[in-house]
């Protein structure tokens, strides 16, 4: 191993042990503060604050996790090898010092990349290189950081499937003259209900000889109307049968009505 490879190994593994260690101090804040907000309401209303004992618990928690980190962060103080700094959604930095970080931004350390050489980094960090801590980063390059790859890839692979989904759904649809139905099923059953028309009017008891007329009429406009959007699937669907799908239908339309207790002849056919 040479010397620049056992300090990079030596900063990795530093580094990672600090952003633990920020860790340690974030979670073990959370409960002081907590304690301090009950005891200052407390206060304020003039109550007894129960929670001292956890209070100074959480307090000594936390001033052992600052104990733990405060070498590292002296370390890191000292500025011994490179560090990159990377704000979620947003760019690279070298370190924390950068005049277009603020206070309020995110930012997190990258111990894999600690003591790196900063020319391997800003290439593999492309598009994201912060250009005023590297002038010379290439911004028209996608980044190669495994994490940011990653999650660019499956940015692209779902909306890969968006677009795919929305061709197979222009795909899927019937359209029969200015209606437009959604999915093959959605076509069929408005089959199922033309042809429920087409068999409870044309075996439906007629009052009188026009009655019997005016339904007939209304039977075949309504056979006609199933016909059009069988022809419409089959037109878009390959192999499909139009007369298949309304002599089936007409089958089962004529089974429900006969249960009913229809008088429907044995022959009867569209």
């Amino acid at each position: 191993m040479t010397a620049a490879e056992a300090l990079r190994k030596i900063a990795a593994t530093t580094d990672a042990a600090l952003v633990e260690a920020w860790f340690r101090i974030e979670k073990a804040t959370a409960p002081v503060l907590a304690y301090r907000k009950l005891q200052a309401d407390a206060a304020k209303r003039g109550h007894a604050f129960h929670h001292s004992k956890e209070l100074a618990e959480a307090e000594r928690a936390l001033d052992v996790a600052k104990a733990i980190a405060a070498p590292l962060e002296a370390v890191a103080a000292a500025g011994a090898w490179s560090r990159f700094v990377l704000v979620p959604n947003g760019h690279l930095h070298r370190g924390f010092g950068c005049s277009t970080l603020r206070w309020t931004t995110q930012t997190g350390l990258m111990p894999e990349y600690s003591g790196a050489d900063e020319e391997e980094i800003v290439e593999l960090a492309g598009e994201v290189a912060c250009t005023v801590c590297f002038p010379s980063a290439p911004v028209d390059r996608p980044t190669m950081i495994p994490a940011l790859k990653k999650a660019r890839e499956e940015r692209e692979a779902e909306a890969a499937a968006r677009a795919a989904k929305k061709v197979a759904a222009e795909a899927a649809k019937i359209v029969v003259g200015r209606k437009v139905y959604k999915t093959q099923r959605a076509a069929e059953n408005q089959i199922g209900w033309e042809i429920e028309n087409v068999v409870s009017r044309r075996y439906m008891t007629a009052g009188d000889a026009a009655h019997r007329a005016h339904l007939d009429n209304l039977a075949a406009e309504d056979l006609a109307a199933a016909q059009e959007i069988a022809q419409a699937i089959a037109a878009a669907v390959e192999g499909y049968s139009a007369d298949e799908i309304l002599a089936k239908k007409f089958a089962a339309k004529v089974k429900v009505y006969r249960k009913a207790g229809w008088e429907i002849p044995a022959d009867a056919a569209l």
